[in-house]
């Protein structure tokens, strides 16, 4: 009883469940039903009820309800099925009970629950963020600068409170675990437990032990099956041997055209080459008598060239050379005497006088002829004059 007081709210609810789920059924199976006014008196009742009920009050309603339940059972006179099912529903809730039961049970369950009700639940009495923030810091810097560094952030929380709170903390952590590691002792001792209460079945004979008597009309059938069976199947073979045969045959011969298809590309592409090479190598030769033909005419320009120059370059040195003779010559410097004539001055001149001489065959003078330049004499250097400088 004193384990029973520890259950926690979650498995009082399911405890009641699994009552009231109990009394249903029972209320539903059986030749003798139990009248619903009592379920559904005691259910109003219990809806009702102050919601500020402690749990020891409420685990001692659900415990004389369950009492009550089976004394209705044993008036009514149900069956075994029927009790045995209650019962089995009574040692699932018994076993939930029992199982928070001794999980309370465990001084480091106890002892966290205490430590979490004395010092105001997960987080120390303060707030959410200091708390998370505290965690935060920790984890960066050592001891004395959290405490700064939460002072400086949180000033209403001093050093000393930083400190406090993480003495606390580390004493919550050692106290968290145990209360982990004796939780999953609790949750394997319970599953050894399930597995220890389950029932073993019940062993079925090896039908392959069992010997099997047939009807000679059904063997004769299984036969006829057996042999239509085979002949379809060897039918089937035979089938699909053929069409593996006409796709491997139609298979070959897609292979042996596309062969003979890629032979005649590739002699295309043969010939297309020999073409190319053949137009490259005539525009070569062409290029290289055209190169021939160009280099020999300029060969004859070049030659035929240099035979001018060279006569152009001896009139050159021939003319050359007649001034350096002719700039050799003795040139003497004179002065011409000559005696005045006075007489000459009024006199005609011999041109003059051929101009105006009379015609042979007739008297009379005749008209000056016309005067063009190409009938004047030209003016020579007088033969004196030769070999004297001005």
């Amino acid at each position: 009883m004193a384990n029973n007081d520890k259950l926690s709210g979650v498995q009082e609810q399911q405890g009641e469940e699994c009552s009231t789920t109990g009394s249903a059924k029972l209320q539903t199976k059986g030749s003798n039903k139990i009248p619903l006014e009592y379920t559904n008196r005691k259910r109003v009742e219990r809806m009702s009820a102050d919601s500020s009920k402690s749990n020891e009050e409420r685990k001692k309603e659900n415990e004389q309800e369950f009492e009550n339940i089976c004394l209705q059972i044993q008036d009514c006179s149900i069956s075994k099925g029927q009790l045995s099912q209650m019962l089995s529903s009574k040692r699932l809730c018994s076993a939930s009970s029992s199982a928070s039961s001794s999980a309370s049970s465990h001084p480091e369950v106890e002892e966290f629950q205490k430590y979490l009700d004395t010092h105001g639940g997960h987080y120390g009495g303060w707030k959410v963020k200091d708390h998370l923030f505290y965690l935060k810091t920790r984890k960066k810097f050592p001891l004395n600068k959290t405490a700064e560094t939460v002072n400086i952030n949180f000033p209403d929380l001093s050093i000393e409170m930083v400190l406090a709170h993480d003495t606390w903390y580390n004493e919550y952590l050692r106290l968290r675990i145990a209360n982990k590691r004796a939780v999953e002792e609790w949750k394997k001792m319970q599953k050894a437990a399930v597995v220890e209460e389950k029932p073993k079945p019940d062993p079925k004979p090896d039908p392959q032990s069992v010997p099997v008597k047939r009807d000679p009309k059904l063997k004769e059938k299984i036969e006829i099956w057996k042999a239509h069976t085979l002949a379809n199947k060897l039918k089937r073979m035979h089938e699909h041997q053929e069409e593996k045969l006409r796709k491997k045959k139609e298979e070959e011969e897609r292979k042996k055209l596309q062969e003979q298809r890629r032979a005649l590309v590739n002699r295309y592409r043969q010939e297309k080459i020999s073409e190319e090479v053949a137009m490259k190598t005539a525009e070569e030769v062409e290029k290289l008598q055209a190169k021939r033909e160009s280099m020999q005419q300029a060969a004859t320009l070049l030659k035929y060239f240099r035979y001018e120059d060279r006569r152009f370059t001896d009139r050159l040195k021939a003319r050359r050379q007649q001034k350096e003779r002719g700039r050799e010559e003795p040139r003497v410097k004179s002065c011409v005497e000559a005696r005045r004539d006075p007489s000459r001055l009024l006199q005609p001149t011999l041109g003059w006088l051929y101009h105006t001489r009379k015609c042979e065959d007739s008297d009379n003078p005749t008209s000056a002829p016309q005067l063009h330049i190409q009938h004047l004499r030209k003016l020579g250097k007088p033969t004196w004059r030769k070999g004297l400088t001005s």
